[in-house]
């Protein structure tokens, strides 16, 4: 388990102090795909460079597995650093060295027996699909084989936990497809924890169980991957899923003064997205009801999605509507109303 406590990074740049980190608390649990997610400047290169101590924290703790590695001697932090492999954006390969070599490099500074370091890096070519490519240069490879080496690398050691940071902004959409499904396998097959940072919500969606959103330099939203996409508590969060969180058009108008009017909007997970809620609602409390825009996913394995609906009718049927959305476990918001 990774445990972060009231962390804070201060940089210090010609007499500037920039907080890059501030009070930040979390728990990652082992075994997880855990997200990172912020724009440029958020702060969470910083604190995943701060989680191995490649970037030493001005205060606060960094626990792994009831360890806490700002504390640790050089060599202590050495022998923790060997179980925490890291992935980068830029691959970070010796450009004059093989595959072969650049997989082994980590292990021949662990002085691994050269036997074992050369069936070692077998399985891993086996492993990212590059058993053809072993003693190619990195100049030959294209984008995605770079990351494939580069992920075959972090695993050497067989570390309990990878970093990866933006490991996949540089590629293509297919190409990043075949690189997270790399990386959702490795953590099914191998129970790796996996703590990913990035900017794009695709790569959220595709592989996290959980999910910390930053801005600023702080934590602003942390939960479940379905619970954020479905019910987005923050702006920066509903920014971030523009695509697929419906926002109300400009100049939606509730102008009917003789009858109750609102707009709500509907948030449904997994099962309620296929029973027609919506439809038996209308005739059960005889109200009319006008789509005005929607919005419908598959994250992992549950079906995600909401909906912007006018309600128009009597002031108790529709507060019954409403109350009948909810006791079918759909997250309501009320956006307008023509109430005086």
């Amino acid at each position: 388990m990774i445990e972060i406590r009231k962390l804070s990074k201060i940089y210090n740049t010609h007499g500037t102090m920039t907080h890059a980190l501030q009070d930040i608390n979390l728990t990652i649990n082992d075994g997880d795909i855990f997200g990172i997610i912020g724009l440029s400047g958020a702060g969470k290169s910083s604190l995943i460079r701060c989680i191995n101590l490649l970037e030493r924290p001005t205060s606060g703790e960094i626990l792994i597995d009831d360890v806490d590695l700002t504390k640790l001697s050089s060599a202590s932090l050495r022998e923790v650093r060997k179980k925490i492999g890291m992935i980068f954006q830029q691959f970070n390969l010796l450009m004059n060295s093989t595959v072969y070599d650049n997989i082994a490099f980590p292990l021949k500074i662990s002085k691994v027996p050269k036997r074992e370091i050369e069936k070692r890096v077998d399985e891993l070519l086996e492993l990212v699909e590059l058993k053809d490519k072993k003693y190619a240069y990195p100049s030959q490879l294209s984008g995605g084989q770079k990351q494939r080496v580069g992920i075959a690398r972090a695993l050497a050691n067989k570390p309990d936990i990878i970093l990866s940071d933006e490991a996949t902004s540089a590629l293509d959409p297919t190409t990043t497809e075949s690189i997270l499904n790399l990386l959702k396998n490795i953590n099914k097959e191998f129970g790796i924890t996996i703590v990913v940072i990035t900017h794009e919500m695709s790569v959220i969606k595709k592989i996290c169980d959980r999910v910390a959103v930053m801005e600023n330099g702080r934590i602003v939203e942390e939960g479940n991957v379905i619970d954020i996409f479905s019910n987005p508590k923050t702006l920066v969060a509903r920014r971030f899923l523009k695509d697929m969180f419906a926002e109300l058009p400009e100049g939606i108008l509730l102008d009917d003064r003789n009858q109750e009017e609102e707009i709500l909007r509907v948030s449904f997970v997994g099962d309620s997205a296929t029973k027609p809620i919506i439809s038996y609602m209308i005739k059960k409390f005889n109200i009319d009801a006008n789509i005005i825009a929607g919005t419908i996913d598959r994250i992992q394995n549950a079906v995600v999605g909401n909906l912007l609906i006018k309600l128009v009718g009597d002031k108790e049927s529709i507060s019954s509507a409403i109350n009948y959305l909810t006791e079918n476990k759909l997250r309501i918001e009320v956006l307008k109303n023509n109430a005086p």
